[in-house]
């Protein structure tokens, strides 16, 4: 950085790559949490930089994106499987479909971590293969053998899935394409563990967000449409509570599972269930009808009424 003016070498690399580099953190940290954070520390450690640091590395780009892997990696060594499935991927509504959503995750998914990274760096961040290797500090000979496999891995999928002519490029950036501002992944202000799903929101790469319907003290209901019933609308329920850990995640399922087991008319059975952004969330059927809270409030009940509609539940 020999310029007179270093900060504007900066500044005019930032511009240029600050979507690239704002994904390719929020990949390594899991969410967009600290991106700010470590955006602005990003900015500061290549301004305090010299032409010592640009001298090894192939170039500035290189530079910057090796200098945001080290403060992804001080802030989460390791990012677990778990972590990065539950990040809010961006849309890409020319091509979206069910199965092409589907695709994506097995791509995020399937390809080992590692090979994924390389696979980003090269097709989704526009680094070559010297520039690769600078970032993850591999050799470009190892760097280019996992490109080769990992495209061919890429290919032999999206060919499994119908594809005839597979772009490789477009279905790994594609691929890699995390919302990077925590607005975008609809937090309520004040509320920091509920969130809002906007109308048009994808849960579990099968339901599209209808409308909001209520908000409880554990879930918020929403009306969603299923994309692989067109015409069918179901109730999705989303916990407010994020859980990572697999052991609570596992004891949440278990007691869906034992609600779910009950044979009784009055019980709704689910239909489908997963995590969103660390929240559970499941199915349900959309029976058309008013609430009874409306019915009750509206006039209330009579006595041959509430036999009629709690005798079932009640048995």
């Amino acid at each position: 950085m020999s310029e007179s003016n270093p900060s504007r070498v900066i500044d005019r690399l930032l511009r240029q790559d600050e979507e690239g580099l704002k994904m390719y953190l929020v990949c390594r940290l899991g969410g967009a949490e600290e991106l700010p954070r470590l955006y602005g520390e990003l900015r500061g450690a290549l301004g305090r930089g010299g032409s010592a640091d640009l001298a090894h590395a192939p170039s500035l780009k290189s530079l910057a994106y090796a200098t945001a892997r080290r403060l992804a990696l001080a802030t989460a060594p390791e990012l677990a499987k778990e972590a990065f499935a539950s990040l809010e991927w961006m849309r890409t509504p020319e091509r979206e479909s069910p199965a092409y959503g589907e695709l994506l995750d097995r791509i995020r998914l399937g390809l080992d971590s590692p090979t994924a990274e390389i696979l980003e760096l090269r097709y989704a961040r526009a680094l070559t293969e010297d520039e690769i290797g600078y970032v993850i500090g591999r050799r470009p000979s190892e760097v280019n053998s996992a490109i080769a496999s990992g495209t061919q891995w890429v290919l032999e999928l999206a060919r499994s899935f119908g594809s005839v002519d597979p772009d490789v490029e477009l279905l790994v950036r594609d691929s890699f394409r995390p919302l990077t501002s925590a607005d975008s992944s609809g937090y309520v202000p004040g509320r920091a563990q509920a969130l809002r799903l906007a109308p048009g929101a994808i849960v579990g790469g099968r339901f599209e967000i209808q409308s909001s319907l209520e908000t409880g003290s554990v879930t918020s209901s929403y009306l969603a449409g299923d994309m692989n019933m067109p015409g069918q609308s179901v109730i999705l329920r989303v916990f407010h509570d994020p859980t990572s850990a697999v052991s609570a995640r596992m004891g949440l399922v278990k007691k869906l599972t034992l609600v779910d087991s009950v044979d009784h008319p009055s019980v709704e059975h689910t239909l489908a269930h997963g995590w969103h952004q660390d929240r559970l969330w499941y199915a349900t059927p959309w029976y058309r009808g008013q609430p009874l809270r409306e019915l009750v409030e509206r006039r209330g009940l009579s006595p041959l009424e509430a036999v009629e509609i709690f005798g079932p539940i009640a048995r």
